[in-house]
């Protein structure tokens, strides 16, 4: 029984040190980074004549950190450029979380009444939003962020308060040639 409980110990112990700072908002080094890599999934984005690699946490988030934790990696929020990138994201999303109210942030700021990205690229009116949504633009509220929603079934936008919802974030690595 003392063996099991020392084995456990020392576990724990080694987990807390790997763990400690080496969250998605702390910690630096490689460590840290093959500890983050463990904790995501990696998936192919092709759309629009382009293509990156994506990688959907699953540590939770609000908006203000999301964006600084995939720049601690090297990475940026995900940039939906076209309709196309979108359904390919979706369907990537639909194979390792198909269950509804799960929610990944993606990049995309309300400005001055339009999502602009962070290239300063207005977000594509062709892609697909939530029943009632974007509700940021009734002037009423002040749901700034984006993130791509699972309700009933399907992955659509939805806008949020950035520093009251927390959810996963998609990091998007462009060194991926013909980005």
């Amino acid at each position: 029984m003392m063996l099991r409980l020392g084995v456990l110990l020392i576990f724990v112990s080694v987990w807390t040190h790997l763990v400690d700072g080496c969250g998605p908002y702390g910690g630096q080094g490689g460590s840290c980074t093959a500890l983050e890599n463990l904790l995501s999934t990696t998936f192919q984005v092709l759309g629009g004549g382009s293509q990156s690699r994506a990688h959907a946490s699953t540590f939770y988030l609000d908006g203000e950190k999301s964006p600084i934790a995939c720049k601690r990696q090297g990475m940026q929020l995900v940039e939906i450029m076209s309709r196309s990138m979108f359904n390919s994201i979706i369907q990537s999303l639909d194979t390792i979380n198909p269950y509804d109210g799960q929610a990944y942030y993606i990049a995309g700021r309300y400005n001055n009444g339009r999502y602009l990205l962070e290239n300063g690229n207005r977000l594509p009116t062709n892609l697909p939003w939530h029943q009632g949504e974007p509700s940021r633009t009734d002037g009423r509220h002040d749901e700034d962020c984006l993130v791509l929603e699972r309700r009933n079934g399907q992955f659509r936008l939805n806008d949020v308060r950035c520093w009251d919802v927390d959810a996963r974030y998609l990091c998007e690595d462009t060194t991926v040639a013909g980005k």
